[in-house]
């Protein structure tokens, strides 16, 4: 086994766990928002970020289904929010770590936009652009984070 580098050496422990548990949740939610998609749960909590104007989906299948993804997101954001604070405070220079985090920062800013605007419309935007767009945009904040 060869013994890490010194740039290695510089990242500590906890970020990697903190990068870990982010890539984690975020897979888990591009997978519930797989499961809104072929459910046709997206138009189940048709206000964002409440559902009916509460906190707490009614009881049903489907609003169950499309709150479950939008409480994934509640998680993953904190969790790339705090990769991107402990990046700039301890890996600024270290560009293949400090960079596509500050572009996932980016990324996940305008998903999250898109999905509230895809909330609140669900069927204008039910087969259209915007829901691959959606897709494609947390693949790409898969691939900044790992």
């Amino acid at each position: 086994m060869s013994e890490p580098t010194h740039e290695e050496r510089r990242i500590p422990q906890g970020f990697r766990y903190l990068i870990l548990a982010g890539a984690i949740v975020l897979y888990i939610l591009i997978v519930t928002g797989g499961i809104v998609r072929v459910t046709g749960s997206g138009g189940a909590c048709p206000d964002w970020p409440t559902c009916f104007g509460q906190w707490t989906p009614p009881v049903g299948e489907s609003a169950g289904i499309d709150y479950l993804h939008r409480l994934a997101a509640f998680l993953v954001a904190p969790l790339i929010l705090a990769a991107v604070y402990a990046a700039w405070k301890r890996c600024r220079r270290t560009i293949w770590i400090s960079r596509p985090l500050y572009l996932a920062l980016g990324l996940l800013f305008v998903q999250v936009l898109l999905g509230g605007v895809i909330s609140s419309r669900p069927l204008a935007f039910e087969r259209s652009w915007a829901t691959a767009l959606h897709l494609g945009l947390s693949l790409l904040i898969q691939a900044s984070i790992l």
